[in-house]
Parts: structure tokens; sequence; C-alpha cells
């Protein structure tokens, strides 16, 4: 049932117009998100880089922490119940997840396609995985914590 009305919304969004172009960009931001929510994972992936005309994609629009939700349900075809200010907010650590029904995950090739392309047009994106490598791979040459996943030296 859910499944159904994801699909109209996101019909609908597409088409709309209004004024308060704002609102509108804001709220087709969220296409991505309720293609997801109706399993509709290849289509998700493609609307992140298919703007309205006279207006940049979602993937340009994307912070570095909505980039990591997007991760997330990407791999587990699994999405937060609710959407109110996903966008805008952190989601709280007890926010239920619920299943996209009939979903099936992309295959890596294409999460990691999906990543390079957000990078490539997305400078804050971009900006903070890099700050992450940095930090990660100083960490390693300092051994300060090793390689992830991998016993300390001074332990061994």
């Amino acid at each position: 049932m859910f499944v159904c009305r994801y699909r109209e919304l996101t019909r609908y969004l597409k088409v709309v117009r209004s004024e308060n172009t704002e609102l509108v960009q804001a709220v087709r931001d969220l296409i991505p998100l309720f293609l997801m929510k109706a399993g509709d994972f290849s289509s998700a992936l493609s609307s992140f880089f298919s703007p309205p005309p006279g207006i940049c994609c979602p993937a340009c629009r994307l912070t570095p922490r909505l980039f990591t939700l997007y991760l997330r349900i990407i791999t587990t075809a699994t999405a937060p119940s609710t959407t109110v200010a996903i966008a805008t907010q952190p989601l709280p650590p007890d926010t239920p997840w619920e299943e996209a029904k009939g979903a099936v995950i992309p295959r890596k090739v294409e999460v990691v396609k999906f990543g390079l392309r957000v990078l490539k047009s997305n400078m804050a994106v971009y900006m903070d995985m890099c700050r992450r490598t940095r930090r990660v791979t100083m960490e390693i040459l300092l051994n300060q914590t090793g390689i992830p996943g991998t016993p300390h030296p001074d332990t061994t």
C-alpha cells in the first residue's frame, strides 16, 4: 500500500510547480528517498543526478550526513520510517527503520559508481571524505591506532 503511495508521490513531485521554489526543491530532493522506500533503487540512484530544468541535481545538495544516510539505505534496503526533517536534522538513535518491500539491493559496483558520482558533483561530501581519509591515514602512519580491525603493534 505504501509502495504505491511513494510512487504516486514521486510522479507528482516531478511535475508540480510553485512560486515557492525553495520549498519545492527541498521536497523534490526527497524523491530518491521515496523511490528507495518503494523498493526502486535503480530509479532512486539515477534520480540523484537528473535535475528538473534550471536546478542542479539533488546529489549536488547532499550534506555529508545525508550521503552517509543514503549509503546505509542503499546497502541495507532499509529506510527510516519517518521522513520528517530528514534533510535538516540528524535522526534520533532510536528511530525505527523499515525494510523496503520487494527491494533488490544494488550490486556493490553500482553503489561504488553512485558514491564516486556524488563525490565528483558535491564538493562538501568530497571534502568531508578527504578529511576522514586523511585522519585515518595519519592515525595509521603515526601508529596511534593501527589499521582498523587489526591489533595495535604494541599489543602483539
